[in-house]
């Protein structure tokens, strides 16, 4: 560094001149001055707590929003000694001694139907084999466990009527009895097995009504075209 006034050749870090003394302008410790101001500015504790705040609130809500918009409404329904909870898009309407179910997403005359006996299961299940072995309205009889829960499942044939139904034990002995009605065998079946899940949930909370607390004295075919006369 040469100074301005006599000419002399100094070390970068004087900050006078050894020769005339004059004060020697140190333009690297001028420029590293102005970069750590900037520094600092830059790392000012206000601007690092308020970007903090923001990274987690973008976090919070990226987690807590799309879980409140997937959880759906409820409503639950007690039939026949049993709770039910049932989603949206699903509608329950207690009809005498059936639970008739329908959905937005149902085509025309659509629609599921529940009802609770308080015996006969062996009886009926029998009665589903003989029909299935003999191709009489019933077919595709099989068991699948949803969960813990197994159900006997079948489709049926009636007419104009089609659709699936599906029986299980439930407790202390009782039947519970699902019926889907729809234009084909197969959308029955979608839609039963779309809604068993939902029927798993369903706990007993009391004794079973006097509608249907009853042995099942009718054939399969009896309650199958009893349920589609709802």
């Amino acid at each position: 560094m040469f100074c301005k006034n006599c000419g002399t050749k100094n070390e970068a870090t004087d900050n006078f001149c050894k020769n005339c003394g004059t004060p020697l302008e140190n333009t690297q410790k001028k420029e590293e001055s102005q970069f750590e101001k900037v520094a600092k500015k830059k790392s000012n504790p206000i601007f690092i707590i308020i970007g903090i705040i923001i990274v987690v609130a973008i976090l919070y809500i990226g987690r807590q929003v799309p879980q409140q918009l997937i959880i759906p409404e409820t409503e639950n329904v007690t039939f026949s000694g049993y709770s039910f909870t049932i989603p949206s898009p699903y509608q329950a309407v207690i009809n005498g001694d059936t639970l008739t179910v329908v959905s937005e997403n149902f085509q025309d005359q659509e629609a599921i139907g529940i009802k609770i006996y308080s015996n006969g299961y062996e009886e009926l299940i029998s009665e589903m084999q003989a029909l299935a072995d003999t191709g009489d309205s019933l077919s595709n009889l099989e068991t699948e466990k949803y969960g813990n829960e197994e159900y006997v499942i079948a489709e049926y044939d009636i007419g104009d009527y089609k659709g699936a139904l599906a029986l299980k034990k439930a407790e202390d002995e009782n039947v519970l009895w699902i019926q889907t009605v729809s234009s084909s065998t197969t959308r029955g079946r979608k839609i039963l097995t779309e809604f068993i899940p939902i029927i798993t949930t369903a706990k007993k909370i009391g004794m079973t009504t006097s509608d249907t607390d009853k042995e099942i004295s009718m054939s399969v075919m009896n309650t199958l075209t009893g349920l589609l006369d709802k």
